[in-house]
């Protein structure tokens, strides 16, 4: 649990651990927390983010997609870029990429709808899962399909990002991007994706946007 305290000259933030807290007193401070995290209010401002910002903060939306890759003994997919895969349950292994042409390495993204339901199976159920999927699209390879290597991402149930990026709603507007945006009382500055309402959901968005709140910072010296 993180509190941000703006008080007289000061910008203070506390870890709040159970066995230690960290307290750094500064003229201004930079908030750059995923949307998601936002939306969570796992972090506590004391005082209180404004009513509109706050309002902005739960009027957007914290997307979701997960990635799986697996390396396995041998390239058994030949020279295929990549495919789609139809499930009757809706999204589960949908887009295998082969990012490499002479690895046998693959990438599946799952997109929302199974992307969070993957986050409840074990790394040896999803990976059982994704095998079986492999063994319908080449079923000649069933039985000499062999991981060497298995990742996954668990974005939603990451308590530091609790998503991956953010999208405007329906009924929600871009300005709302912008209100997220706004420096409260040039103390505290904001940061991130969520605040680049040219480009949000992008890394770059993400980048250009801390340029954007340090030049905010600079202006004030």
């Amino acid at each position: 649990k993180v509190n941000v305290f703006a008080r007289y000259n000061n910008t203070t933030t506390n870890d709040g651990g159970s066995e230690h807290e960290i307290s750094i007193q500064c003229d201004a401070i930079v908030v750059a927390l995923p949307i998601g995290v936002l939306q969570s209010k796992s972090v506590e401002f004391i005082p209180p983010l404004p009513e509109q910002k706050q309002d902005a903060i739960c009027g957007l939306g914290s997307g979701l997609m997960n990635k799986v890759i697996m390396v396995f003994e041998k390239r058994f997919w030949g020279n295929l870029g990549g495919w789609i895969y139809g499930s009757r349950t809706r999204g589960k292994f949908r887009l295998w990429i082969a990012p490499e042409k002479n690895e046998p390495v693959l990438v599946c993204l799952l997109p929302p709808d199974y992307a969070k339901l993957s986050e409840d199976l074990t790394d040896e159920e999803l990976q059982s899962e994704a095998i079986s999927v492999l063994r319908t699209c080449f079923p000649s390879y069933s039985n000499s399909i062999r991981v060497t290597h298995f990742y996954r991402s668990q974005w939603w149930n990451d308590p530091f990002s609790r998503g991956t990026w953010t999208y405007i709603p329906a009924g929600s507007h871009p300005s709302m991007i912008d209100k997220i945006a706004e420096p409260i009382n040039d103390r505290i500055f904001f940061a991130g994706e969520c605040t680049n309402r040219s480009d949000f959901s992008t890394v770059h968005g993400a980048f250009d946007s801390g340029k954007r709140a340090g030049e905010e910072i600079l202006a004030l010296l």
